[in-house]
């Protein structure tokens, strides 16, 4: 036997060994696999050669790639993946969680999630699709229990939870009547990703949906609550013309302004409240987002940066409530121009005069435009009906 094979062998053997102890250390048989694993990787950046010297923000899109793409960076079939940098209290050690599932029927083996993560604690995910998202998150019963440095990234398919103990993962279709197997067929079409739409303008699934008009919209909802997307979100920033002087507009003025225009516009909106963590006003119909900061300072930047991204969101509504991020545009109000983080997301600014007793206002979009635009070209941008001019510079 030549050496290369013997330490093959010996690779061999330490790997099924690791993967023993982690089946059983989670109750499973051998080779069984799961729909969704939890793994945290404590000091990824010193204990992965990959991610010397890299960002947490660059550990955590790597990771997820690392789960769910190959090396053309093509994304795996039947895998999703949510992601998060921590610091822990006790300790202050930085470390990563990883949520990954596998969607297919059988599920991933422990083996594996060991050959991508060899030196991570590895466990079967436990707990609702909420619970795993609000860990991820620090959100709910979780809240303040470790520093979030990065927030969850996800790619690939949606995660989902593991099947309770006594609970079947799929119905045996031999056991089900005609009308539950025309029921089964719409939801793994909603699970597939097709809107209701989709199903109505479908030949075979719109005659099924007559039958489950109400279930259908219901579960839609359901759906739709709980499944993290990433969005295309415009950010308008608004903000006073004169930002380094002490004659700037005041937020009141700006505020009232933009409350009118969106308004008008038709669109259903909700406040930001940066006071409270819970957001009652945010909820999955929402399509706007307003956020007054009347004083920038460092604290708004997450707050800023977590809205304008466009990645998942979880968003708390009060104890046990929340809902998925569906907003598409981000309205911030603030005398100051963006600053340089996130500059760069800013899709336009609008900029209100000092003296706006002409009625007009001046749109920057990107650093390159630089003109005068009329109000009636303002409220076409918003959609707005009316649009009420205020005369900044008698209200200061």
């Amino acid at each position: 036997m030549r050496h290369a094979e013997s330490i093959d062998m010996v690779n061999a053997d330490k790997v099924q060994q690791a993967v023993q102890a982690i089946e059983s250390r989670n109750g499973l048989r051998h080779q069984q696999g799961v729909h969704t694993w939890f793994i945290t990787q404590n000091n990824p950046i010193e204990q992965i050669p990959e991610c010397s010297g890299m960002t947490p923000e660059q550990v955590v899109q790597w990771a997820a790639a690392h789960c769910t793409r190959n090396l053309s960076g093509e994304l795996r079939k039947s895998r999703g993946v949510g992601v998060c940098y921590e610091r822990g209290d006790a300790e202050h050690t930085d470390h990563i969680h990883i949520a990954l599932t596998f969607t297919g029927r059988n599920g991933g083996k422990a083996e594996t999630v060991y050959r991508l993560w060899p030196k991570g604690d590895i466990e079967v995910a436990k707990g609702t699709l909420d619970d795993i998202h609000d860990y991820l998150h620090k959100q709910g019963r979780f809240s303040g229990k470790g520093e979030t440095i990065v927030a969850p990234v996800y790619d690939g398919e949606p995660l989902m939870a593991n099947p309770r103990k006594g609970e079947k993962a799929d119905a045996d279709p031999s056991e089900l009547s005609k009308r539950d197997m025309r029921w089964l067929e719409l939801v793994h079409a909603v699970d597939d990703g097709m809107s209701e739409e989709d199903i109505w303008a479908d030949p075979t699934l719109s005659l099924y949906a007559k039958d489950f008009v109400l279930p259908l919209q219901r579960l839609m909802s359901a759906r739709a609550a709980k499944r993290p997307h990433k969005r295309d979100v415009t950010v308008i920033w608004v903000s006073s013309e004169y930002s380094h002087s002490a004659h700037k507009v005041p937020v009141e003025v700006m505020e009232s302004v933009v409350r009118d225009w969106m308004d008008a516009s038709g669109l259903v909106w909700g406040e930001w409240d940066t006071t409270l963590l819970a957001q009652p006003h945010i909820t999955l119909d929402t399509k706007a987002v307003l956020l007054v900061v009347p004083a920038w300072d460092s604290s708004k930047h997450g707050i800023a940066y977590r809205l304008m991204s466009g990645s998942p969101m979880k968003v708390p509504q009060g104890y046990g409530r929340g809902c998925w991020a569906a907003w598409d545009t981000v309205v911030i109000v603030t005398p100051d121009p963006p600053i340089d983080e996130l500059a760069d997301m800013v899709s336009r600014c609008v900029v209100i005069p000092l003296d706006a007793s002409t009625g007009r206002m001046r749109e920057l979009v990107g650093s390159a435009d630089n003109r005068c635009m009329p109000v009636e070209e303002i409220a076409e941008f918003f959609d707005a009906k009316a649009v009420t001019t205020v005369k900044a510079g008698d209200a200061i």
